[in-house]
C-alpha cells in the first residue's frame, strides 16, 4: 500500500536527515503537532488509525482511533477524510484541543466527479492527546473540501474551504465554540478557488 515518509532537519531547516517511513499504510491522512505535548500524529481517519511520534518524528507508533458518537455525529471511518495539517487550540475554554480540517465523502465515500456535490467540509477533534476523536456539525455548504483551519487570537477558528462545483472564490465560516459548530458561511471577497468540477 506504500506509505508516507518525511525527513528531518535538527538546525532549523538547513540540512535535512535521509527519509523516515511513518509505517506501512501511512496514506491518505495528514498531520498535526500537539503543539501542549509536543507529540507528531499522522491522523488517518478513513482507516481508524493514527501514526504517533514521541521524539520529533524519529520513531512513529501506530494507533487505533477510539470513536466517539455524541448527537448522531462522530467519526464514521468509510467517509472521513483528513484535509489538510491540523492545529492546536492555544487559547480559550479548549486549549490545547486538536483539530483536523476533513470532509465527508458522500453517501458512497467515492471521490468521484458526480458525488462531489454531495460531499461537505467537517472538523475532526480530539480533548486527549488524539485517543478519541470527533466529528464537528457540518461545514455549512454542501460540495466542500480541501479545508484549511486558523485559529483567531480571540479563540474564534477560521475555516477555509474549497467549494468544487460553482464558479467562484473560497468559501469561510467561523467557530467560537473550539470547532464543534460552523456558522456564518460566506463566499469570500478575495481568496480564488480552483478549476470547477475537478
Amino acid at each position: 500500500h506504500g506509505s508516507n515518509k518525511i525527513r528531518r532537519s535538527q538546525d532549523g531547516g538547513r540540512t535535512w536527515g535521509p527519509e523516515i517511513e511513518i509505517g506501512p499504510g501511512a496514506t491518505h491522512g495528514n498531520a498535526i503537532v500537539d503543539e501542549i505535548r509536543g507529540d507528531i500524529l499522522y491522523v488517518n481517519p478513513s482507516a481508524g488509525f493514527l501514526w504517533r511520534s514521541r521524539d520529533r518524528g524519529a520513531i512513529w507508533a501506530r494507533e487505533t482511533i477510539a470513536e466517539v458518537r455524541p448527537d448522531g455525529f462522530g467519526l464514521v471511518p468509510s467517509s472521513v477524510s483528513s484535509m489538510q495539517p491540523g492545529i492546536t487550540l492555544m487559547a480559550g475554554k479548549r486549549k490545547g484541543r486538536l483539530l483536523m480540517p476533513a470532509r465527508i465523502m458522500g453517501p458512497k465515500a467515492s471521490n468521484d466527479v458526480a458525488w462531489r456535490p454531495y460531499h461537505y467540509s467537517t472538523a475532526i477533534y480530539s480533548d486527549d492527546g488524539g485517543v478519541t476523536w470527533q466529528t464537528s456539525r457540518p461545514f455549512p455548504v454542501l460540495g466542500t473540501g480541501e479545508g484549511a483551519l486558523a485559529e483567531i487570537s480571540d479563540g474564534s477558528i477560521l475555516y477555509n474551504s474549497r467549494e468544487h462545483m460553482s464558479r467562484g472564490n473560497r468559501f469561510l465560516a467561523w467557530s467560537h465554540d473550539g470547532g464543534e459548530l460552523w456558522i456564518n458561511a460566506y463566499r469570500s471577497a478575495d481568496l480564488p478557488d480552483g478549476p470547477r468540477g475537478s
